[in-house]
């Protein structure tokens, strides 16, 4: 059996948005008779970082960072983050709001659990003020009694 040969070819897209998509290797076993559109079999030079295909000069150069392409991705990217900021900023405000909630919740729980101590208290101070009156009553008719004695 024949061994497969391995074919390198070498896609460009000077507008695609991210340098992935301006240039990548495509590796197949199918020799191309005609190259379609954007691929090309001569290989980038190693000193491009960014390379793309120019029809003009018919050969690799460095991406221009001011095409449409890169002006674009540059949009989209800070189009994500302003995206990704909102988001972060939404739950920012809904985690303050479940505090909000969770402390106007405690408050509401502290002021019935202080009416109720406010009630108990009221019982009490009742209590305390009848139990006031009648010791104060058996005074008075202890000494009434002590004086009627003490007249004899």
């Amino acid at each position: 059996m024949a061994e497969k040969k391995l074919f390198v070819y070498y896609y460009s897209d000077p507008d695609a948005g991210t340098k992935e998509l301006r240039c990548h290797a495509i590796y197949t076993d199918i020799e191309f008779k005609e190259l379609p559109w954007h691929v090309h079999t001569e290989k980038p030079s190693e000193d491009l970082s960014d390379p793309v295909w120019s029809n003009e000069t018919g050969g690799w150069i460095e991406a221009d960072k001011t095409s449409q392409g890169a002006v674009l991705a540059q949009q989209n990217e800070q189009i994500k983050s302003l995206i990704k900021a909102n988001e972060d900023y939404k739950q920012q405000v809904s985690e303050r709001n479940q505090q909000i909630d969770d402390l106007q919740n405690a408050i509401q729980e502290s002021n019935r659990q202080n009416n109720q101590l406010g009630m108990q208290f009221n019982v009490f101070g009742t209590q305390m003020t009848q139990a006031m009156k009648t010791v104060t009553e058996a005074v008075n008719k202890l000494t009434e009694a002590q004086k009627k004695d003490g007249d004899k």
